[in-house]
């Protein structure tokens, strides 16, 4: 069986929190698991955007 591709999120879409070297990406739609994403010591001098694209690239 063939899985869908995952949807592509845009900033309207998500709620972004910082928690140490952490991005939370929550989902507006509560059918979409909440990210805990590593990105290091620069997460917290990032914005929301920059964060959201790392996210989309993996």
């Amino acid at each position: 069986m063939r899985l869908n591709r995952p949807h592509v999120a845009s900033l309207d879409e998500v709620r972004i929190t910082r928690e140490g070297e952490y991005a939370v990406i929550q989902f507006a739609d509560s059918r979409v698991a909440t990210t805990n994403l590593k990105l290091g010591p620069e997460v917290p001098r990032m914005p929301d955007q920059q964060i959201l694209d790392r996210f989309r690239c993996g």
